[in-house]
């Protein structure tokens, strides 16, 4: 593993980025340094750059899967649904059983409300690899926005079981048991979220008073 990845494994993305930096600046025909630069982009908020960094990679290897599942995910992020679906095709035509793909690809067609594909998506990454946490979780928002909130609930136990830091997992869940009336588990799993992430405070609380508000809507007093 190359310096710029171990950075970026370790969190360390400004580094990562620097790294990035001076590797294309050696020789900018390494497309794992792009792909690398790109990553730690992205997970810095600059999506944007880390898209333009993608799609250097492919041009100097175009037969990487890899790096047109990050890209489609890069694109997601943007907004452009359409174009990442086309990028996790690509990757998945070059790759039949890359999970993460399937699992990304499962999220865009979410996005676009094309909830039977994302379902079937979601499935074909469950059924390539049971242990892979993003699937589930995944999963349990589809149940999530079509109501069926057992299973919904069931996905994110799981997700929580396989992910070494379900912070968004246990705030998923909460919601989905604030939902169901549930307040005092609820709040158990919103104290775990915060427990592990304190920096998701902020839309935490945004989204349990959005979810409220519509509970309310639901069941207006008389």
């Amino acid at each position: 593993m190359d310096r710029i990845a171990v950075r970026y494994v370790m969190g360390d993305l400004d580094g990562a980025i620097s790294d990035g930096n001076l590797a294309i600046e050696l020789n900018p025909r390494i497309a794992a340094a792009w792909n690398n630069r790109g990553l730690a982009r992205s997970l810095n908020g600059d999506h944007q750059g880390a898209l333009a960094d993608f799609d250097r990679a492919v041009k100097l290897d175009p037969r990487r899967a890899e790096t047109y599942n990050n890209r489609g995910a890069a694109r997601l992020r943007l907004g452009d649904f359409d174009g990442a679906i086309s990028d996790q095709m690509r990757a998945l035509k070059l790759k039949p059983d890359f999970v993460e793909a399937w699992s990304d690809r499962g999220a865009a067609r979410q996005m676009k409300s094309d909830l039977d594909g994302a379902l079937s998506d979601y499935n074909q990454a469950i059924k390539l690899n049971p242990q892979f946490a993003d699937a589930w979780f995944n999963r349990a928002t589809y149940w999530k926005a079509k109501g069926e909130l057992e299973r919904a609930e069931a996905d994110f136990t799981r997700a929580i079981e396989l992910e070494p830091n379900p912070a968004d997992a246990y705030a998923q869940r909460g919601l989905v048991r604030l939902i169901q009336g549930r307040a005092d588990e609820a709040q158990q799993d919103f104290d775990r979220c915060l427990t592990l992430n304190k920096n998701l405070r902020q839309s935490l609380e945004r989204q349990i008073a959005e979810t409220k508000q519509r509970m309310a809507g639901r069941n207006p007093t008389r």
